[in-house]
C-alpha cells in the first residue's frame, strides 16, 4: 500500500503536537478522506518504513484509532481499517440522535435572539437551495444547522463525542438527502425544530431532533442498498 500521502502530510504538520498525535490525526483523516479503505492493513513496520520514525508513536496512534473504532485487530492480519455493517450505521445514527437531543435540551440558556436569528437564516438558506434542487448547498446547510445546535449545548464533552460521530458518518460517502423527496421533507423537519426552539420549547425540539436523525439514518441505509453500496453484512 502506498503511504506517500502519509509522509507528505506529516512533513507539512508543523504543530507542536506529540508525534503520536500527528500520526493519529493523519491516519484518521486518511480514513475519512478515503485514502485508506475498509480492509486496508496497517502495520507498525510498514508505517515506520514509510514515514521514517520509530514504532512506538505509531503503536500508540494505532491503539487510539482502535479504541475509537477507526481500525480493528484481525487475527492473522493485524490492524485493518474497519468497515461498516448496517448495524454500525444504525448505531451511529442512534447515538447521534440521543446526543443531539441532549444537546438541544441543554441549549435553553444559550437560545439568545442572535442564536435564533442565526438558525433562522440557516433554515431560510436551506429552503432557498431546496427550491433550486442544489443538493450540495442543502447538505452544507444541513451540517451547519446541526453543528450549531450542538454548539449551543455549551457542553465540550458532547461536542467532542459528536465530532467523532460525524466523522465516522462521513466515511459512508452518501447522503440521505439524495433519496427521492427527502430533501423537501428534511427542510420541513429542520423548520419544525427551529419553530420549537423559537418558542424556547427545548423538550419538543429535542424530540423532533431525535426523530429527524433516526429517520435520516434509516433513509441512508435504504439509499445505500438502492445505490448498490450497502454496508457489509452484519456479523
Amino acid at each position: 500500500m502506498d503511504l506517500e500521502w502519509l509522509k507528505a502530510r506529516l512533513d507539512k504538520d508543523d504543530s507542536q503536537a506529540p508525534l503520536r498525535m500527528k500520526i493519529y490525526d493523519a491516519l484518521r483523516l486518511g480514513v475519512i478522506e478515503g485514502l485508506l479503505a475498509p480492509g486496508d492493513e496497517l502495520t507498525e513496520s510498514q508505517i515506520a518504513a514509510a514515514v521514517q520514525v520509530s514504532r512506538t508513536p505509531i503503536r500508540e496512534a494505532l491503539q487510539r484509532l482502535e479504541t475509537e473504532g477507526w481500525v480493528k485487530r484481525v487475527q492473522g492480519r493485524g490492524m485493518v481499517v474497519t468497515d461498516f455493517s448496517e448495524k454500525d450505521v444504525r448505531d451511529l445514527y442512534l447515538m447521534r440522535s440521543v446526543l443531539e437531543g441532549l444537546a438541544v435540551t441543554l441549549a435553553l440558556p444559550n437560545l439568545t435572539d442572535d442564536a435564533l436569528n442565526r438558525l433562522k437564516w440557516i433554515v431560510d438558506e436551506m429552503e432557498l437551495h431546496t427550491s433550486r434542487d442544489n443538493r450540495e448547498a442543502v447538505a452544507a446547510k444541513n451540517k451547519e444547522f446541526h453543528w450549531r445546535l450542538v454548539e449551543l449545548s455549551g457542553s465540550r464533552h458532547i461536542i467532542a463525542v459528536l465530532r467523532s460521530v460525524y466523522e465516522q458518518i462521513d466515511r459512508v460517502r452518501e447522503s440521505s438527502l439524495w433519496a427521492p423527496g427527502r430533501m423537501q421533507k428534511a427542510f420541513e423537519e429542520h423548520l419544525a425544530i427551529y419553530q420549537a426552539l423559537a418558542k424556547r420549547d427545548t423538550e419538543q425540539a429535542a424530540e423532533l431532533v431525535r426523530r429527524h436523525v433516526v429517520t435520516a439514518g434509516e433513509v441512508l441505509v435504504a439509499r445505500m442498498r438502492t445505490r448498490g453500496i450497502k454496508p457489509v453484512a452484519d456479523a
